[in-house]
């Protein structure tokens, strides 16, 4: 497969990816840990380090980036989770790049596949969690490194 052919692909591959995280990110009932973050740190406003309650659920970044959905958009889910959602394309973009390292395209292609494609990864990115962004940024550090 030639590098242009490859490339429509994995674009392919990550909006077809990218549709089904947006869609759980509607569709997925509120969970218990996003509830419990929800009325303990967004709408208290009180998620700052060293202010706030100490708590695993709270996710700094993440809340603040939530606590402005939830202000900008309302009480709905998809607003608090909006910001994990967004994180899945700079995710995505440095799974590619990490691929274009690799010589061998069969090798490419399957790290691509599990990394796009692995249930549990895909999770972060549709809840309120710091999860999905810890993951896009984790990815990008260890690219440029």
């Amino acid at each position: 497969m030639d590098a242009r052919a490859e490339r429509v692909v994995f674009i392919a591959l990550s909006t077809v990816v990218f549709a089904y995280v947006a869609a759980r990110t509607v569709l997925v009932p509120v969970v218990h840990d996003e509830a419990m973050a929800f009325f303990r740190f967004v709408e208290t406003s009180d998620f700052l380090p060293f202010l706030a309650p100490p708590d695993a659920g709270n996710h700094v970044l993440a809340t603040a980036l939530g606590w402005l959905g939830w202000k900008l958009f309302g009480m709905h889910a998809w607003a608090l989770r909006l910001p994990s959602l967004l994180a899945f394309p700079l995710y995505a973009f440095h799974v590619w790049k990490w691929g274009t390292h690799l010589r061998h395209g069969p090798v490419r292609r399957c790290l691509w596949a599990a990394l796009l494609l692995t249930p549990f990864l895909l999770d972060f990115f549709s809840l309120f969690r710091g999860y999905g962004l810890a993951m896009a940024f984790w990815c990008m550090a260890m690219y440029h490194l």
